[in-house]
C-alpha cells in the first residue's frame, strides 16, 4: 500500500514537516536547541536512553549567555500557553481573596481566619485597620507573584497534582511571609521601646518569625482552595497541542545547596536551642533528647545529626521534585520560589516525622491517659512551619547561587562536595559539648539581693505572724518560695472574691457576700495558709486618675484579718471577660451561632474601647468580639489605659511595701488573647508585665521599710482553657522575684470537656506547668483550680489534683471560698459554691459536701527547713523528707526551727518516725464556726538538726 505520492508504507506519513524534521534531528523553526548539560536525559549525559538527540523546547526566555540563566520571569511563547499560566495564577489569587473575605465573615472570633474581622469598626489607631490595608493585600499579591513565577516557568506537561501541591505550599509561604511583615510593622513601637519599658529586640524579632507558624497552620487549612482552583485552570492538554514536549527537564542539582544548609544548621545548633523547640515560647511542651528529633543540640548528638541529615534530604528532594517540572533554562525567579517552597516543605515534613516519633515512642512529658498527641502535633506543625520559613530564604539563595555557578560536566563533583559538607556538619555536631537544652532561666540562678525586715536569729512559732517571702534559687537552679530564715514555704489556700466588683443582673441579688474576720478564721481551720484576694480595677480607679482610698482601706483590713490568723495574701487584680461593660444591651440580635453577652468584672467603663464590636459570645465569653477588641486596646496601650493600671499597681505596692502578710502581686487574672494572638497575649502581655513590675518596684522603694515582694505572672486564658500557651519572649523582664502562676482546670472546665474529650489531663497539665516554671527559673504556684458538678466525680479529681501537687511540691489556691447568688458565673441558680455553699436567692448557708472538701484539707508541710525533697500523704498520715544541705539563709538570717506540718482532725497526731528533727511541738487549731463538716486540726512544729531529715505523722 502506498500514499498518494506513491511512497511505500511510511510510519511518518501524514505528520507535520516540522515534527519530521525534529525527529531527524533538525531544528524546528521558532525553537532553541537545548544544550546537553540542560537536556532532559535520565542519566545527565545529554542523551536519552534510546540514543535520541536531546529535545528542543519552545524558546520561552532570553538567557544570559554567560551561564544560561535568566534574570527574571520567563516570557511565554506566543502560543496561548502563557495566558494559560496567567489564568492559573490569577485564579489562585482570586480564590485566596475570596477565602480571606469568607473566613472573616464566617468566623466571629477571628482566631481561625487568615485576616480577622470581628465586626469592630476601624479607629484612628493603625492596628485597627492595618490588617485590611497591608496584611490581606500582601497575602494576595505574594501568592499571585510566586505562583505566576513558578507556573510560567513550568513545563506545559506538568500534571495537575504538581500544580496543586506547589500552589498549596505557596499559599503557606504567602500567608506566613505577609504575617511576618505585618507583625514587624505592628510590633515596631513595642520593639523600639516606645514606652519606658520596651521588649528585647533579639528574642522579640525571633518571636515574630516563630509566631508565623500558627498562621502557617491556618494556611494549610485554607490553602487547598486556591491551589485547587489553580490546578483546575491548569490544562496540560493545551500545552501538548501547542507543540511542547512531554519530556522531563534535566534533574536539578540540589544536593550542594542542601548540604550547605545542613552545615549551617550544625553551626546554628546552639542558637536554635534558644529560640526553637525547647527554647521556644512553648519549649516546656517539647521532649528533650532523641525524641525531639530537631536540628538542635537539645536533641542530643545522635538526634541532632539525624535531624540535620533529614532536613538536608527533605530540602534536596523537595527542590528536585519542584524543579523537575520547570523548563530549562531555569530562571532566577523559578529557582528562588522553588527554594522557598523546599524550605517550607522540609520544615513541615520534619514536623510530621517528629509527630510520628511521638506517636510511636511517646514523649518525656509525663501525664495521664489523654489525647495530648493532638495539641502536641499542632504545636510541632506550627513550629516546623516557622522553622521552614526560616529555612526558605537560605534554600532559595542556595538554588539561585547554583544557577550562577559553572556547571561541571560530571555529577560526581557535586556529590563529592555535598558529601564533604555533610561530613563537616556531622563533625561540627559531634564536637559540640554540654547538655544545653534551652534558654537560660528568666532570672538566672543567683538570688537577687532582697531587702527584708530585720528578724531575730531564732523566730519562735507564732501562728498569727507570717513573715515576708522571697524567691530563692539554690545551687542546682531549683526555685522555691522561701521565708527570711531560709525555709521553703508551700502556699495552699483558696481564692476570696468577696471584695470584687461584679455585674449584678438583679440588684436585689448581690454577686458577692460580705467579707469578715470569721472568714479567715474558718479558712485557717481548714489548714489553709494563703488566700488569693480578688480586687477590681473598676473599684480601685472608678474615675480615671483617681484611686479610691476607701477601696485600698478595704484591702488593708482584709490583709490585717488574714495576718491575725496566720494567713498569707496574694493580691490579685481580677477580671473576667474584661469588665461589666461587655453586657449586650437589651434587644441585641446576635448572628447565628453566637449569643448575647452578660456583664462580668474587671476594667472600668472609661478604660473600655469596643469600637462597635458585637457583644455576642461564640462558644465562650472570651471569644466575644467586644472582649477581644477591649483587650487589644489594653495591650496596645490605647489612650494610655494600660499606663493607668500600671499606676494602680505602683500605688498598691507602695501601700503594702512593708507588709509581710502580703506575699506578692498577681498582675492580671486570666488575660485574654485579644485579636492578634500570640503577639498580643505573648509579646505585649510580657511588656505589660514588665511595666507593672517596674512600677511596683518603684512603689516599694519609695515606702519606708519597703522590700521586694514576689510578682505572680499568669499566661493568657488560653492556658486555662487548653493547658498550654505561648509564653512571652525570653528576657521580657530582668526581675528575679517572679513566680509562674497559671490556672489549671484540666478535666474540669477546659474547652475540650464540652466535646467529651480530654486533651490535657490533670497530671500532664501540672507537669507542663512545672516545666514552664523551670524554664523561667521560677517557682510554680497554681493561682486557680477547681472542680464543679457531681460531688463524687469532684472528689476523685480533687484527690488526683492533691496527689500531683504533693509529687511536684507545689501550692495552689482553689476557686472559690464563697460565692454570691448574683455572681455572673452562676446566676440564676438554686445553689452556688463549691467549698462554702449557699441556697439562693436568700444566700442561706448550707453545709459543705465532705466528699469534695476532704482532699483539700489533707496534711502537708506549710514550711520546712532548707528544701523539701518529698511529700507523701494519705488520709491523716503524712511523710515529709527534706534537707538543709546546700541551702543558705536569706539576707544572713538562718534558723532550722521552721518545720510546720498541718494535720487535720480533732485527734492529736502521732509521730511515727523522726530523723534529723527534734523539739517537736503540737499546736491545736480550733474548729471553724461555719456549718460545714468538721474542721480544725494540728500544726506540728519542730527543728532540723542539719543535713537530711524526715518526719512521719499519723
Amino acid at each position: 500500500m502506498s500514499d498518494s505520492a506513491g511512497r511505500p508504507d511510511d510510519p511518518l506519513a501524514g505528520l507535520d514537516p516540522d515534527v519530521i524534521a525534529f525527529l531527524d534531528g533538525a531544528p524546528i523553526p521558532g525553537t532553541t536547541p537545548v544544550a546537553p548539560s540542560e537536556a532532559g536525559s535520565a542519566d545527565g549525559s545529554g542523551q536519552f536512553r534510546d540514543g535520541a538527540p536531546p529535545p528542543q523546547v519552545p524558546a520561552i526566555a532570553a538567557t544570559d549567555p554567560a551561564d544560561g540563566s535568566s534574570d527574571g520571569v520567563s516570557q511565554p511563547p506566543d502560543d496561548g500557553f502563557g495566558r494559560h499560566h496567567a489564568r492559573a495564577s490569577w485564579g489562585a489569587a482570586g480564590a485566596m481573596l475570596t477565602v480571606i473575605v469568607a473566613a472573616a465573615l464566617l468566623d466571629p472570633s477571628g482566631l481561625a481566619a487568615p485576616v480577622a474581622w470581628t465586626g469592630a469598626n476601624p479607629a484612628v489607631e493603625p492596628w485597627t485597620w492595618l490588617q485590611y490595608v497591608l496584611l490581606a493585600p500582601l497575602i494576595v499579591v505574594l501568592l499571585w507573584w510566586t505562583s505566576r513565577t513558578l507556573l510560567v516557568a513550568a513545563t506545559p506537561a506538568a500534571p495537575r497534582h504538581w500544580v496543586l501541591s506547589r500552589v498549596w505550599m505557596l499559599v503557606v509561604l504567602a500567608m506566613m511571609t505577609a504575617k511576618l511583615i505585618y507583625s514587624v510593622v505592628l510590633m515596631a513601637p513595642a520593639l523600639a521601646g516606645g514606652s519606658e519599658v520596651g521588649l528585647p529586640l533579639g528574642s522579640s524579632a525571633t518571636y515574630l518569625v516563630w509566631a508565623t507558624g500558627f498562621t502557617g497552620i491556618k494556611a494549610l487549612v485554607y490553602g487547598w482552595i486556591p491551589a485547587l482552583v489553580a490546578a483546575i485552570l491548569w490544562s496540560p492538554g493545551r500545552a501538548e497541542r501547542a507543540g511542547a514536549q512531554d519530556a522531563v527537564p534535566e534533574p536539578p542539582r540540589a544536593t550542594v545547596p542542601a548540604a550547605l544548609i545542613a552545615l549551617g544548621l550544625a553551626l546554628m545548633g546552639g542558637w536554635l536551642a534558644q529560640y526553637w523547640w525547647t527554647g521556644s515560647p512553648v519549649g516546656y511542651a517539647h521532649p528533650t533528647g532523641w525524641r525531639l528529633l530537631a536540628p538542635t543540640i537539645a536533641s542530643g548528638q545522635g538526634g541532632q545529626v539525624v535531624a540535620i541529615l533529614l532536613v538536608a534530604l527533605l530540602l534536596a528532594g523537595s527542590a528536585r521534585r519542584t524543579l523537575m517540572r520547570v523548563e530549562v533554562p531555569r530562571t532566577m525567579g523559578s529557582r528562588l520560589v522553588a527554594g522557598a517552597v523546599a524550605g517550607l516543605a522540609a520544615g513541615l515534613s520534619l514536623a510530621l516525622v517528629e509527630s510520628v516519633v511521638h506517636l510511636v515512642f511517646g514523649t518525656d512529658v509525663p501525664g495521664s491517659d489523654d489525647l495530648w498527641i493532638l495539641p502536641a502535633t499542632y504545636l510541632r506543625l506550627a513550629e516546623g512551619l516557622s522553622f521552614g520559613l526560616l529555612l526558605a530564604p537560605f534554600a532559595a539563595l542556595g538554588l539561585w547561587l547554583m544557577s550562577r555557578a559553572p556547571r561541571p560536566d560530571r555529577s560526581w563533583a557535586f556529590g563529592l562536595v555535598a558529601g564533604a559538607l555533610v561530613v563537616g556538619a556531622v563533625l561540627v555536631v559531634v564536637r559540640q559539648a554540654g547538655d544545653y537544652t534551652g534558654v537560660e532561666p528568666l532570672a538566672g540562678n543567683d538570688p537577687a539581693p532582697v531587702a527584708l525586715p530585720a528578724q531575730p536569729e531564732a523566730v519562735p512559732f507564732e501562728p498569727a505572724a507570717p513573715g515576708p517571702l522571697t524567691v530563692r534559687r539554690d545551687a542546682d537552679g531549683a526555685a522555691v518560695l522561701s521565708d527570711q530564715r531560709g525555709a521553703q514555704v508551700i502556699l495552699r489556700g483558696v481564692n476570696v472574691n468577696q471584695l470584687g466588683e461584679y455585674y449584678a443582673a438583679d440588684p436585689e441579688v448581690p454577686p458577692v457576700l460580705p467579707l469578715t474576720e470569721q472568714d479567715f478564721a474558718d479558712i485557717a481551720a481548714m489548714g489553709f495558709n494563703a488566700v488569693r484576694l480578688v480586687l477590681s480595677w473598676s473599684a480601685l480607679e472608678p474615675v480615671r486618675g483617681q484611686i479610691d482610698g476607701a477601696e485600698i482601706d478595704r484591702a488593708k483590713q482584709a490583709v490585717d484579718w488574714a495576718g491575725q490568723h496566720g494567713i498569707r495574701v496574694v493580691l490579685d487584680i481580677h477580671q473576667d471577660a474584661w469588665g461589666k461593660g461587655v453586657l449586650a444591651p437589651q434587644g441585641t440580635e446576635c448572628r447565628s451561632g453566637t449569643s448575647p453577652m452578660i456583664g462580668w468584672d474587671g476594667a472600668p467603663d472609661w478604660a473600655s474601647y469596643y469600637d462597635g464590636a458585637p457583644p455576642c459570645q461564640f462558644t465562650g465569653r472570651d471569644l466575644a468580639p467586644n472582649v477581644l477588641r477591649a483587650f487589644t486596646s489594653f495591650y496596645t496601650d490605647r489612650e494610655s489605659i494600660q499606663e493607668e493600671l500600671v499606676s494602680v499597681w505602683g500605688r498598691l505596692a507602695n501601700e503594702f511595701a512593708a507588709n509581710p502578710t502580703v506575699v506578692g502581686y498577681d498582675l492580671l487574672n486570666e488575660p485574654a488573647f485579644a485579636e492578634q494572638a500570640p503577639l498580643t497575649s505573648g509579646m505585649l502581655l510580657g511588656r505589660y508585665h514588665a511595666r507593672a513590675i517596674e512600677a511596683i518596684r518603684a512603689g516599694e522603694q519609695a515606702a519606708p521599710g519597703g522590700y521586694t515582694h514576689p510578682v505572680f505572672l499568669e499566661p493568657s486564658i488560653w492556658w486555662s482553657g487548653f493547658g498550654v500557651d505561648p509564653l512571652p519572649p525570653h528576657g521580657f523582664t530582668s526581675d528575679s522575684q517572679v513566680v509562674f502562676s497559671p490556672h489549671l482546670y484540666n478535666e474540669s472546665i477546659t474547652m475540650d470537656q464540652s466535646l467529651g474529650i480530654t486533651t490535657v489531663g490533670i497530671e500532664r497539665g501540672y507537669a507542663l506547668a512545672a516545666r514552664a516554671a523551670a524554664d523561667w527559673g521560677s517557682p510554680l504556684w497554681v493561682g486557680e483550680w477547681g472542680t464543679f458538678g457531681d460531688p463524687l466525680a469532684n472528689r476523685e479529681r480533687n484527690v488526683r489534683f492533691g496527689a500531683v501537687e504533693d509529687d511536684l511540691l507545689v501550692g495552689s489556691a482553689v476557686w472559690v471560698w464563697k460565692v454570691g447568688c448574683g455572681d455572673p458565673h452562676n446566676y440564676p441558680a438554686k445553689q452556688v459554691g463549691n467549698i462554702r455553699r449557699v441556697a439562693c436567692p436568700e444566700a442561706r448557708e448550707l453545709s459543705t459536701r465532705n466528699a469534695e472538701v476532704e482532699p483539700l484539707k489533707r496534711p502537708y508541710p506549710r514550711s520546712a527547713p532548707g528544701r523539701i525533697e518529698a511529700i507523701e500523704s494519705e488520709g491523716r498520715r503524712v511523710r515529709v523528707d527534706g534537707t538543709t544541705e546546700g541551702v543558705g539563709p536569706v539576707d544572713g538570717i538562718t534558723d532550722a526551727c521552721s518545720l510546720d506540718v498541718w494535720v487535720p482532725g480533732a485527734e492529736q497526731p502521732q509521730v511515727i518516725d523522726s530523723i534529723g528533727v527534734d523539739e517537736l511541738r503540737m499546736v491545736e487549731v480550733p474548729e471553724g464556726t461555719a456549718p460545714q463538716d468538721p474542721s480544725g486540726g494540728w500544726r506540728v512544729v519542730g527543728c532540723a538538726t542539719g543535713g537530711p531529715y524526715r518526719v512521719t505523722l499519723s
